[in-house]
């Protein structure tokens, strides 16, 4: 029995310095499956490389909306050739964010829109990042034919109702333990079990009381015990179901091997 943190920016820079060590406490935390993510393109052939070695890793690849003014057709169409490869499960993390990215909201619709397109093209999954444009976000989504995520939930149980009737994923991080997120808690009750997630999104959004610190996979779970103790269920039946939620929403993957703490 493990945790799986779903989301994951495993190469960002923060991670540097100490990659292998970080790995081992995942392992040491029962961390076992680890979904690494590539929203830019300076990280997709290191996340290539990593979900094709198996053993409890799988990777996805997109462009985070923030990108939305800079990127280039070259790197769309390099996006196209990578997503096929193996190991990589879904297109992410992709989507809406008026909160960091406001100034261009019709770049950042054409830019999903086209993500949209390429994840139907080749039947993956698609992984959303939203922060204040979830009415544009769902129609955004209207008619999407691919199952849906939507990463790092913020919203209260009214928003992940709508979510739910719609068949999509919720996955929750370290924010549910903050002392003053009882709405986000009401959506994690609110969502059932077998389209429940669990991530760290590493190295941000790191657990009370670690808030503000870096973030990384062993403290899923953190999040897991809070998330447990709130649904009022024990932790390894909260392992058992989100490892089953995972492997619906990404597919089928083992828990890791002895080769995982090495990069």
């Amino acid at each position: 029995m493990s945790w799986t943190d779903s989301h994951a920016h495993l190469f960002d820079p923060a991670f540097d310095a100490d990659r292998a060590a970080v790995l081992r406490r995942a392992r040491d935390a029962q961390v076992g499956r680890l979904v690494v993510v590539g929203c830019e393109p300076s990280s997709w052939q290191e996340v290539v490389h990593w979900s094709s070695l198996g053993g409890g890793r799988v990777g996805i690849l997109g462009l985070h909306p923030s990108l939305a003014e800079e990127v280039s057709d070259q790197s769309l169409e390099e996006l196209g050739h990578l997503l096929p490869s193996p190991g990589i499960r879904a297109l992410g993390e992709v989507g809406l964010d008026y909160h960091w990215t406001p100034f261009s909201p019709a770049r950042q619709r054409q830019l999903l829109d086209a993500q949209l397109a390429m994840a139907e093209a080749v039947g993956l999954p698609v992984v959303i990042h939203e922060r204040d444009a979830f009415p544009d976000l769902l129609a955004a989504l209207s008619g999407v034919r691919v199952p849906v995520l939507l990463h790092c939930f913020s919203h209260g149980p009214t928003e992940a109702e709508a979510a739910l009737a719609r068949g999509y994923f919720l996955s929750f991080a370290g924010p549910i333990t903050f002392p003053k997120a009882e709405t986000l808690r009401q959506a994690l009750v609110a969502c059932p079990a077998e389209r429940l997630l669990l991530e760290t999104d590493a190295p941000y959004l790191s657990p009370h009381p670690g808030r503000g610190n870096r973030n990384e996979p062993a403290r899923v779970a953190v999040t897991g015990a809070m998330a447990a103790r709130v649904r009022q269920v024990s932790p390894d039946e909260l392992m058992a179901s989100v490892s089953a939620a995972s492997q619906a929403f990404f597919g089928d993957f083992e828990e890791m091997d002895a080769s995982w703490p090495e990069e």
